[in-house]
């Protein structure tokens, strides 16, 4: 008789980087943080916030920067089914989202899930992210735009391929644009992508992606992470004006139908 597989441990921590000016995003950002730019009827940051809650989340670590006190003001302004923590980065406007997710190192007891903030997507497409060790990524198209992985017939990602590398001729259309979720077991953290994170900022890598460190592992076979198709799933990335419009137009509530003709 084969001996049952014991199911990895859910995550019950999130992490989520909002440290970011949201510079594109102005003039809305010059009173709130990016995350607090509210789609439809809701902030960005609520919306993740619900998703992470419906997952059975218990604990939510926010790296912070830009207007930091106006988001800790927003965020315990509501009853919430978990705990929020927080991690100030005060070098937010000379550093990038790697040195973020360093600074929160020692609060971070995995599995856990990492979000960025400038995401809108239905709850439901969170809960394969509950499971460590996995990816969210969607089908390339030519309108998306930055890190793009390829993952093999197995559904495994075995390359991650940032922006900056991407040849002007390079053939995209089979790769996957990365969605910005991620799960991660205790032994990938601890065993390959602290470290590497910690040689990055050592090496005063301080302006580059946390997706750099993960894709030197990922592409030295270091680190397996699974795929999860968001290709179906409504998501939206939200860097400037013209995608907060386009957020809008896919989650505003509907409106209600007036009266009909008499």
């Amino acid at each position: 008789m084969s001996e049952a597989v014991t199911p990895p441990a859910r995550c019950r921590q999130a992490i989520i980087l909002a440290a970011g000016e949201g510079k594109r995003l102005r003039p809305l950002t010059e009173a709130v943080p990016k995350c607090l730019v509210r789609v439809g009827d809701e902030t960005m940051l609520d919306r993740i916030l619900h998703a992470l809650g419906e997952i059975g989340v218990e604990e939510v670590v926010v790296v912070t920067g830009h207007l930091h006190d106006v988001l800790r003001t927003h965020v315990e302004g509501t009853p919430r089914p978990f705990n929020v923590e927080y991690v100030h980065n005060e070098r937010y406007d000379e550093t990038n989202n790697v040195y973020s997710l360093w600074l929160a190192r020692e609060r971070l007891r995995p599995p856990f899930v990492l979000a960025e903030s400038d995401l809108v997507f239905d709850p439901v497409a969170l809960e394969p992210l509950a499971v460590p060790d996995r990816m969210a990524v969607a089908r390339w198209t030519p309108v998306m735009d930055g890190t793009v992985v390829e993952v093999d017939p197995g559904g495994t990602v075995t390359r991650l391929i940032l922006k900056r590398d991407q040849r002007p001729d390079q053939d995209l259309a089979a790769t996957w644009k990365t969605v910005n979720l991620y799960s991660f077991s205790e032994r990938t953290w601890q065993a390959a992508y602290r470290p590497a994170l910690d040689k990055a900022v050592a090496a005063g890598e301080l302006q580059d992606y946390y997706e750099a460190s993960l894709g030197e592992l990922i592409n030295a076979g270091m680190v397996t992470l699974e795929a999860v198709d968001f290709s179906a799933e409504r998501w939206m990335e939200v860097d400037d004006l013209t995608d907060l419009a386009r957020a809008e137009e896919q989650f505003s509530p509907p409106q209600p139908l007036g009266p009909a003709p008499s």
